[in-house]
């Protein structure tokens, strides 16, 4: 290794170091406690996730390219390291080298097999405890709590560690074949590794999805490593295997589905979780053979909440949402093409110094860290000014009339449209008095606290045309509104009632090009016997 290339690679982990101290330091002393054992979840989650939206500008992809340009081993990675036991006083690096032959996953293994010997009382699951995957963890290679977890449970898959007959206690020591498994060469034990890592993915997929082995099978695991795709791929034809497509999914009503099929929706939001949890930490961070990319910049202080308040449940093994995500896509590393006996293509393989140019960005952009948090700021502000012409998604809602919920539509409206926009869709698409006289609740319910209308009819109201969709509503967590359409005129009598419109947000998707927005893409039987004329 050069002094100049650690040095490099050194400023991006200062990068990381800078983002994490000053998210740390804003936090709580609670939150302080509790985010510093899981530093490693937050930085593998920050290596593989762009710095700029949309872009392979990812710290693994840089660190890649470094390497290349000075004729370094490309299967260098860097750990972090917490500075300080009691008081966190600073991140340091340690860059480790990953090779088929010497591959640190196999020492790892051995440590944790270690550990449990001469026995170890586990958890109540028969894991590591909080303290236990804590303590472990760094005995690691990659200092990772989570990473021992994973190591356990390849232990025990491959019953090299067995459980022992005990009262009150869930005790477990190393068996007679672990000896003998850690004679053969490391090349055969990687290899033992990555086959029951293959099952153990299977295994867990199927188990909490409860569908059938051929879907989530040991072959289709192999197959998606050996030839890499979009993670929205993968959830594709799992579904189209089961007999669904992803666009019936999204357009389909609620009446439209039963038990099986709300389970199968219910679960989708896991399945991405596990698959990172399963497949793209263990085959990527952990065995290196494939490289994960995330296309949206890593959020500290949001992330480090979120980890923190997954933390307050108290089971390490059950607060994994905060742990694992899943990424948009991946591809081969150079390990994974020798281990797979795969060429190169464009497909399977992405090469790091072409999309990053390190060569080109070396005396400017990595000039100093100061030079490439610049240039970070400065690709944020750019971005929306490239798709300044286009909205950045398309949000698609269902909505449907409450006093006859029969008569519905779906309105896919531009991402930096306005409530306004949306209440003259609307008004548009289900006919209507245009009026202005309406009132928005992000809730399924008049929640005051929720309320949006066309001027401030309250100190707590907020006005529409200042609402946008991708910037001041939080669809993550509540994806149900409520249109209140007031004094609307009808053909007959002299009432002049109020038409409630139930809102709930289905998707967001980037925009098909040949469409033009806001749109209604659908609607209900129920809507199509029903004029503009007729009486809503």
């Amino acid at each position: 290794m050069t002094k100049t290339h650690i040095s490099e690679i050194d400023k991006l982990h200062q990068l990381f170091t800078s983002n994490f101290m000053k998210a740390y330091k804003n936090a709580d002393v609670y939150t302080k406690k509790q985010a510093r054992p899981f530093l490693q979840p937050l930085y593998r989650r920050w290596y593989y996730s762009t710095m700029i939206e949309e872009t392979p500008f990812t710290p693994a992809n840089i660190v890649e390219s470094v390497c290349k340009y000075y004729n370094q081993p490309q299967a260098l990675y860097p750990v972090a390291k917490l500075r300080g036991k009691s008081k966190l006083t600073g991140i340091d690096m340690e860059l480790i080298e990953y090779s088929l032959d010497k591959h640190p996953i196999v020492t790892d293994l051995k440590n944790i097999i270690e550990y449990c010997t001469p026995h170890l009382d586990l958890g109540q699951e028969g894991l590591f405890t909080t303290a236990q995957a804590q303590k472990a963890g760094e005995m690691t290679t990659l200092k990772d709590a989570l990473y021992a977890l994973y190591l356990l449970e390849l232990a025990l898959s491959m019953k090299l560690v067995v459980k022992v007959p005990s009262v009150g206690v869930n005790r477990f020591k190393p068996s007679g074949k672990a000896t003998k498994f850690f004679q053969a060469t490391d090349m055969e034990i990687f290899h033992n590794i990555v086959e029951t890592g293959i099952t153990l993915a299977a295994k867990g997929l199927q188990n909490f999805l409860d569908i059938p082995e051929t879907v989530f099978s040991k072959t289709f695991i192999r197959s998606i490593l050996h030839a890499p795709m979009e993670t929205d791929e993968i959830f594709e034809r799992v579904y189209d295997a089961m007999g669904y497509s992803m666009e019936d999914l999204m357009d389909m009503d609620d009446d439209d589905f039963g038990d099986a099929d709300m389970n199968l929706i219910s679960g989708t939001f896991m399945t991405g979780i596990l698959l990172d949890k399963l497949f793209f930490a263990p085959f990527g961070h952990y065995m290196k053979l494939i490289r994960p990319l995330y296309i949206l910049p890593f959020e500290f202080e949001n992330e480090i909440q979120e980890l923190v308040a997954s933390a307050l449940a108290g089971n390490f093994t059950e607060a994994q949402v905060a742990y694992f995500a899943p990424c948009s896509s991946y591809t081969l590393t150079d390990i994974g093409l020798e281990y797979f006996k795969q060429q190169k293509t464009d497909d399977n393989y992405l090469c790091a110094d072409q999309v990053v140019q390190y060569k080109e960005i070396k005396d400017t952009i990595f000039s100093s860290l100061e030079a490439l948090q610049v240039f970070m700021e400065v690709g944020k502000l750019m971005i929306p000014l490239d798709n300044d012409m286009e909205p950045q998604n398309i949000y698609t809602f269902r909505a449907r009339l409450e006093n006859d919920t029969s008569i519905w539509a779906h309105i896919q409206m531009p991402s930096d449209d306005t409530l306004h926009d949306m209440y003259e869709e609307l008004i548009d698409c289900f006919g209507l008095k245009l009026n202005n006289d309406y009132t928005f609740y992000h809730d399924k319910i008049e929640n005051r606290f929720a309320q949006y209308s066309p001027s401030m009819r309250t100190k707590r109201s907020k006005k529409t045309s200042d609402t946008t969709l991708i910037e001041d509503l939080d669809f993550e967590h509540q994806k149900q509104m409520l249109l209140l359409a007031n004094n609307q005129s009808i053909p007959f009598g002299e009432k002049h009632p109020v038409v409630r419109v139930q809102l709930e947000m289905l998707s967001i998707k980037p925009p098909d090009k040949e469409m033009l927005y806001p749109r209604v893409s659908r609607v209900s039987k129920g809507f199509l016997s029903r004029s503009h004329d007729d009486e809503f």
